[in-house]
């Protein structure tokens, strides 16, 4: 079976860490295999203006767009 993971989120999940700690709190946007922007969680209009802009460097991306748990989420019972 091939592996149908996009490069995006392969890099998501093995840097997964370092994106809690530098990251934690925000939204982040992944293309081309790496962290291409971040924005605090509700500012909608700079996570659009990053998606335009990747889109428009290279149409055929798809970015992973996603929030990033802070250590102390990561850290909460509920999650253990």
């Amino acid at each position: 079976m091939a592996n149908s993971l996009s490069p995006n989120y392969k890099f998501f999940r093995s840097h997964f860490s370092e994106l809690a700690s530098r990251y934690g709190g925000r939204i982040v946007m992944i293309a081309h295999g790496r962290v291409q922007g971040a924005c605090a969680r509700g500012q909608g209009k700079a996570l659009a203006k990053m998606i335009g802009e990747i889109r428009r460097i290279d149409p055929d991306e798809v970015p992973l767009v996603t929030p990033v748990p802070t250590l102390k989420e990561l850290s909460s019972p509920l999650l253990l």
